[in-house]
C-alpha cells in the first residue's frame, strides 16, 4: 500500500471535536506517555494524540507503523468486551493495538518505553 493510504485512514467526522477536546484535557497517564515517550518522535516515527479512526478515537497513533496505543484506566476493567471488539475492528483494518495500564505508564514509563521499542523493532 502506498503512503497516501497509510496517512489518511477513514474516520467519523463527528469525532473530530471530541478528539480535540480529549487532546486538550488528557489523563495524567496520557500526558506522561506523550511528554516522556512519544512527543519527540521516538525512533523517527511520528505519533499523533487522540486520533479518530473509523468510529473510534485511539489515544495515540502512528500511521507509518499502523499502530494504535491505548492507555487504559479503571473503566476498561468493566468494558473488556467493548475493548476486545474495538481491537478486532482495528486489527481487521491492519492496525495493531498495544495497551498499557494507566498505573504502568505513571509508575514505570521506562518499562513502557522499552516494551514499545521492542514492539517497534519486530
Amino acid at each position: 500500500m502506498n503512503d497516501f493510504w497509510i496517512q489518511y485512514k477513514s474516520y467519523n467526522r463527528s469525532n473530530i471535536s471530541s478528539a480535540r477536546a480529549m487532546r486538550k484535557n488528557p489523563t495524567p497517564a496520557e500526558e506522561k506517555m506523550w511528554e516522556e515517550i512519544l512527543k519527540h518522535r521516538p525512533w523517527w516515527y511520528k505519533f499523533t494524540r487522540q486520533k479518530p479512526l473509523w468510529s473510534f478515537i485511539v489515544d495515540f497513533y502512528c500511521a507509518k507503523l499502523w499502530l494504535a496505543i491505548e492507555i487504559d484506566g479503571e473503566i476498561h476493567k468493566k468494558n473488556k468486551e467493548y475493548d476486545k471488539e474495538r481491537t478486532y475492528s482495528l486489527l481487521s483494518q491492519w492496525i495493531s493495538v498495544i495497551r498499557y495500564w494507566n498505573s504502568e505508564v505513571i509508575k514505570n514509563p521506562d518499562s513502557v518505553y522499552k516494551d514499545l521499542l521492542k514492539y517497534i523493532k519486530k
